[in-house]
């Protein structure tokens, strides 16, 4: 049995990906705990018995006591640990260094493209390092560290590959801003359902973002689409001009709205990238100009090269190529351009 560390960001993007690796893990006899900063309680709502929180570290450099008091936890964290995974984020680097100073096996997975800063930085000192394509080894600086293969996505995700509603779709279109939510997105959700795009698409689903669920319904309510005051609600559902419409602050059953949904209009986040290449989910792809490095830009170039059924627009998003866009995709063949690598979960026990 070996005795394994994850630690994640606060995003989904990076605690996802160790949650679908987890039961793998566990299954085959090895004790796995996820460390993770403590604004993750919050903002995903995940409950999980093995997740260990600490403060976030941006706090801890604001703080000397409490990064010194992390590093101590994280030294206690270490002597009964073989392997430390690292999902990337810099909330990761006290714990990878510590674990490489004490002599412990290092693995990194990256979910973009472009391999984040600390996971580069970690990469000087990792045995491998987990990335989602080929174009990803340049940004390396020891390529033979690299094994390429696609970010791992959820179980009930990988349940559902093969199903018909998963590669025929449906009259459903989902709007989604990732785990924080989109205010772009939400106004192309506004644009949608006020310019009746794509008639034939009867079901729309909107996933706000908690932060912006408020401020989406007051949208609707100057839009003249909804009114609708009560704000203590997770989620609502009205009729548009014949259309069903449901809106949600977050979802934690998203694999029913991608059974349900024909199109994808979402952030080119790594993990979403990858779910939309396992399920062949028809997506357009809306990449977040403010992320680290431009990352998510990149995610939407190098994806698109992989699959004839995505296609990416940049802000600030032309509502002509919207459109034009969105009518291309409804009727793409669901076929991949070239090959692409899907995780291995026995390629990853034999790392750790």
């Amino acid at each position: 049995m070996t005795n394994v560390l994850f630690v994640v960001g606060s995003t989904g993007g990076h605690l996802y990906p160790a949650l679908s690796i987890y039961p793998y893990c566990v299954k085959h006899g090895h004790s796995v705990t996820i460390l993770a900063p403590e604004s993750v309680k919050n903002k995903l709502k995940i409950d999980h018995q093995n997740i260990y929180y600490q403060a976030d570290i941006s706090a801890s450099f604001s703080s000397l006591a409490t990064f010194l008091k992390n590093t101590v936890e994280i030294d206690g964290f270490i002597k009964k640990i073989d392997t430390v995974v690292s999902f990337g984020s810099v909330f990761s680097i006290p714990t990878s260094l510590v674990a490489k100073f004490k002599g412990k096996k290092l693995v990194l997975v990256e979910q973009n493209v472009l391999p984040g800063r600390s996971n580069r930085f970690l990469s000087l000192f990792a045995q491998k390092i987990v990335v989602p394509f080929e174009e990803s080894t340049s940004f390396l600086l020891f390529k033979n560290k690299a094994i390429v293969m696609l970010t791992p996505i959820r179980q009930e995700f990988l349940d559902n590959i093969g199903s018909s509603n998963v590669f025929n779709g449906s009259d459903g279109i989902l709007f989604f801003g990732g785990s924080l939510g989109s205010r772009t997105i939400n106004e192309l959700a506004i644009f949608f359902l006020k310019q009746n795009i794509l008639p034939d698409f009867k079901r729309i689903f909107i996933i706000t973002g908690n932060k912006l669920f408020g401020e989406f319904l007051e949208k609707l309510r100057n839009e003249s689409i909804f009114n609708y005051s009560n704000l203590d609600l997770e989620e609502i559902d009205f009729n548009y001009h014949g259309r069903w419409v449901k809106v949600l602050k977050y979802s934690k059953d998203i694999m029913n709205l991608y059974n349900n949904s024909h199109l994808v209009i979402s952030r080119a986040g790594g993990s979403t990238i990858s779910e939309v290449l396992y399920l062949k989910k028809r997506a357009l792809l809306i990449p977040y100009p403010y992320a680290m490095d431009n990352h998510q830009l990149l995610n939407a170039r190098v994806a698109c090269q992989y699959a004839k059924f995505l296609d990416y627009l940049e802000e600030p998003v032309d509502l002509n190529k919207f459109v034009e866009k969105l009518d291309n995709l409804k009727s793409s063949v669901l076929e991949y351009s070239k090959q692409v690598r899907f995780f291995d979960y026995d390629i990853f026990l034999s790392l750790i």
